[in-house]
């Protein structure tokens, strides 16, 4: 495929020498740079994250209190089972669309999700996610995509607050500038497992490997944190 130009697979397109492929069960679920794959698994929305002291214990006396952490589990947030409704590739002009549409099912409710891959001529990937949460759902513990990628990828780089973590909370302790890092750096030893790590504000951040191949994700504004710990293991954890 000649640079400048997006060509139309089944399922996937292909820019230059970057080839975007959907999964069986629908989203984005390769992305390969020549013989390359980046990802370790496809794209998914992220409802859950591991619950921080704050949102309520998880053992002990206080279980039971009206903290946040009952309502999410109530809900099922922390095990959404996902029906895939639909999933296509289409051109639009010198683009190429990957479109996915899932219902996430809770306890007693329904999440409607579609993501859109837009491949540019350029070999980048401009991704968006719609998200409609019942009005009953008044309390979240994000609304977000987890992007695995492959192993070796743990050198990271922001622009935005930093060093430390930094939430909604917990910014005016931050400089914004472009801070490197690696993935095991992020690691915060709170006593109990907990969620760690996220950046909040931020434009943009890269993770590559040693060679300084991987991505660069534009952000714009919003939060992200990388670990080496999956949301699941970090809330079932109890030391890390």
């Amino acid at each position: 495929t000649a640079a400048g130009t997006v060509e139309r697979t089944p399922l996937g397109a292909t820019a230059g020498r970057v080839t975007y492929g959907l999964s069986a069960d629908g989203g984005l679920g390769s992305i390969l740079v020549g013989d390359r794959e980046l990802l370790a698994e496809p794209v998914r929305l992220a409802m859950w994250r591991a619950p921080i002291d704050n949102d309520g214990p998880s053992v002990g006396p206080g279980i039971s209190a009206p903290f946040a952490r009952p309502g999410w589990l109530a809900a099922g947030l922390d095990r959404l089972r996902p029906e895939l409704v639909g999933a296509a590739s289409r051109r639009r002009g010198d683009e190429v669309r990957l479109v996915s549409r899932w219902r996430w099912h809770g306890d007693g409710h329904v999440i409607e999700h579609r993501q859109t891959a837009t491949v540019l001529p350029t070999g980048a990937a401009v991704i968006d996610e719609d998200v409609r949460v019942p009005s009953e759902l008044e309390d979240l513990p994000r609304v977000g995509v987890r992007f695995a990628l492959a192993s070796g990828h743990d050198r990271l780089r922001w622009f935005g607050p930093g060093p430390h973590e930094t939430y909604a909370d917990r910014c005016s302790g931050a400089v914004e500038r472009t801070w490197a890092s690696t993935v095991a750096e992020q690691d915060v030893p709170y006593v109990f497992p907990q969620h760690h790590g996220t950046h909040v504000h931020t434009r943009w951040c890269t993770l590559t490997d040693r060679r300084g191949r991987g991505v660069r994700i534009q952000l714009d504004g919003l939060a992200f944190d990388a670990s080496h710990h999956r949301v699941e293991d970090l809330t079932a954890a109890t030391t890390i």
